[in-house]
């Protein structure tokens, strides 16, 4: 049988809302094969039945103090961690921009810890944003990201990052902020510079002066009000 490289957002929006369910269900049970499988059984015949192209990924957002374009999506996602009870800390691009850093991103990064009950509460976090799970990019990770297509929605959870200690050494330099009534652990500009320099990627080497930049320009403007 051919591989499955269906889209996810591509199942659901060829479904039914209670075929969606199980959809959803199985995908977060048994992965995108099984889920793929449901699909071509149960909405496609197998004869003559064509692989879709995976879908173009969204175009980078703005998410800067100024121009916050995604901010519709993130208060989404802050008020679905609010109703499930999940902690977690926005770090990356996304932390950096909300605190004036001139970067943008795709997705949403956060920090949690992997208990069985917070991955319980990741699920229900996945299901109120209509979402899916997955697991597939990276198979010796722990990372579990969360996806709607039809939204555009990615956010990535990590109970590991580089270049930070722990989760709660993480917490211990965030900032608490307030979206849409609700409270979002930030993660300290250092801690996001730390991270990506830790991490040495190229995406997150591209980013390090700007994100230095601010850093400098915040120190001086705290210094200047002191």
């Amino acid at each position: 049988m051919r591989p499955c490289t269906l889209d996810p957002g591509f199942l659901l929006s060829r479904i039914s809302v209670n075929q969606r369910r199980l959809a959803v269900s199985l995908l977060n049970t048994y992965g995108l094969e099984c889920a793929c499988l449901f699909y071509v059984n149960r909405v496609k015949n197998w004869k003559g039945w064509k692989w879709p192209k995976l879908a173009e990924p969204p175009a980078p957002v703005n998410l800067g103090i100024t121009k916050m374009d995604a901010r519709p999506l993130l208060d989404s996602v802050v008020a679905a961690l609010a109703e499930v009870r999940l902690e977690a800390i926005l770090i990356g691009n996304a932390a950096a921009a909300i605190q004036g850093a001139p970067v943008t991103t795709v997705d949403f990064d956060f920090m949690f810890r992997a208990t069985p009950v917070n991955l319980t509460k990741l699920k229900k976090f996945a299901w109120r944003l209509d979402a899916v799970i997955l697991r597939p990019y990276y198979p010796m990770s722990a990372l579990y990201r969360v996806m709607n297509d039809d939204r555009g929605l990615q956010a990535d959870f990590m109970p590991a990052i580089h270049g930070v200690k722990s989760f709660n050494s993480l917490r211990s330099r965030a900032e608490k902020m307030e979206l849409s009534g609700h409270g979002l652990w930030v993660a300290n500009l250092v801690d996001v510079i730390a991270s990506k320099r830790a991490a040495a990627r190229p995406r997150d080497k591209a980013v390090l002066e700007i994100l230095e930049k601010t850093l400098r320009e915040k120190a001086k403007s705290s210094s200047e009000k002191a």
